[in-house]
């Protein structure tokens, strides 16, 4: 019994060292496209980030990257993130393993199957190897369906009371979240409604609005004058613009074509994010679990849904990590998949196929994922910021590929920081202006002469 009990604990905890390994030999070593130089540096100098703020996960990597290791910065930040997403992967074992209907010896192993499964599909492992707020959002996640799930078996409020926490913690990293909000009302109403005390509700309301407390940092922060300050948030209206996107609604649910053209690919990267063979315990998985378990059928194909739905009218290049709850579902029916294969298929087969569903997605998207040698754009920005001549003043559109990794260069390694960097898109917006004109007052004293 006690090996019995070890075996059940190691599953989760293999499928989090093996997926670290992975993601460490694939790490990005620098600052990479998009968000993650600026993320960085205002991990760093404790400041607020671009819509929503990401406050929650802002004050963990700053204690992560601010710890006495002999790294530079990026390289610890983007560490943090191989080590969040893999305990991402520990608690989804362990949700896996909870969420099974026949327990058995095997039961474990096709968690730790479907887990690594989910960890090298290619939206998953891009994530997990570069500083970005998603990896810790599948964190979250993770954390959020075990915690909901083991309610139900225990009927333990605690449980009920950490899910609330984490609900709310949630929001304050990524408005995501509401992916798993239709399928989260549904488990609710359908099971939990009899069981809950009004009192308990209560106090789930209570812990809820606790979890949401990080946001309180943007308030603070933006209010001590912080070298990075987006949105502004010091005030009421500005606080409620960022924390709910309003500079980015813009690009949603902006036109039918927008729409179909992100199913149209996400459906097109579907199967190869699966190495194609794991797809086959997940159609048998999806039809044992809509004939044994219907409250878990209509659960993941409520968050499946809503998640395709909504993020296929997001009209963004970078739309990968916004399909990653489908992703995550898929996983679950790959998971009952295997669990529920006839039983006349031989056992040295089902774990052949096991094995194989796992390699053949680390073969597939190895190398699209691989960052080991991603200087690019430290390489870009370093050449632009080295070459410039003293003082000079940058103008730039170019948020992905330059002006983002320059606010790590600058103010986190000190690169060639009597280099003013403009972001001419932001010049837009009022709060910029004021960015800009606390940062440099020179500049704007000079503007305003020749305005």
């Amino acid at each position: 019994m006690m090996n019995l009990k070890l075996k059940l604990e190691i599953y989760p905890l293999i499928s989090g060292l093996l997926s670290f390994i992975f993601y460490l030999i694939t790490m990005n070593p620098s600052v990479d496209f998009i968000d993650s130089g600026e993320l960085t540096a205002v991990a760093y100098a404790l400041g607020v980030a671009h819509p929503t703020g990401y406050p929650f996960f802002t004050l963990i990597s700053h204690f992560f990257i601010t710890l006495p290791i002999p790294l530079r910065v990026i390289s610890k930040a983007n560490l943090f993130s191989v080590f969040i997403s893999s305990l991402a992967l520990y608690f989804f074992a362990k949700f896996l393993i909870l969420l099974s209907d026949q327990r058995s010896k095997h039961t474990e192993f096709f968690a730790f199957v479907s887990t690594l499964i989910f960890g090298f599909t290619q939206f998953f492992w891009e994530q997990a190897i570069t500083f970005e707020v998603h990896s810790f959002q599948m964190l979250l996640m993770s954390l959020l369906l075990f915690s909901i799930f083991k309610f139900e078996k225990t009927d333990e409020a605690n449980y009920l009371f950490l899910f609330s926490f984490l609900l709310g913690l949630s929001f304050t990293n990524h408005l995501t979240v509401i992916f798993l909000l239709p399928s989260l009302v549904y488990i609710f109403i359908s099971n939990f409604v009899r069981k809950v005390k009004p009192e308990v509700l209560i106090f789930m309301f209570l812990f809820f609005l606790v979890g949401l407390s990080p946001f309180v940092y943007l308030f603070v922060r933006s209010s001590s004058g912080v070298v990075l300050n987006w949105g502004d948030p010091s005030t009421f209206e500005n606080f409620l613009n960022h924390i709910t996107g309003k500079q980015y609604r813009v690009w949603a649910f902006s036109s039918f074509e927008v729409m179909t053209k992100q199913i149209s690919y996400f459906i097109s990267k579907f199967p190869e994010n699966f190495g194609y063979l794991a797809l086959f315990p997940a159609v048998v998985g999806l039809w044992k679990i809509f004939k044994l378990q219907r409250k878990i059928f209509y659960f993941t194909t409520i968050a499946f849904l809503t998640c395709v739905l909504i993020s296929s009218n997001y009209d963004i290049h970078d739309i990968n990590a916004y399909f990653l709850t489908a992703i995550a579902m898929t996983s679950i029916w790959i998971f009952y998949g295997l669990t529920h294969l006839p039983r006349k298929i031989p056992n040295s087969f089902v774990v052949a196929l096991s094995i194989l569903c796992v390699l053949i997605p680390i073969s597939v998207n190895f190398k699209k994922v691989d960052k080991s040698k991603n200087y690019l754009p430290e390489i870009y920005t370093l050449h632009i910021l080295k070459n410039a001549r003293p003082n000079a003043i940058i103008i730039s559109y170019q948020w992905d590929y330059f002006v983002s990794p320059s606010l790590y260069f600058q103010l986190v390694e000190n690169v060639r920081k009597d280099i003013v960097v403009i972001d001419k898109e932001l010049l837009r917006r009022s709060w910029y202006i004021k960015q800009l004109q606390r940062n440099y007052p020179w500049l704007i004293e000079r503007s305003k002469k020749r305005s």
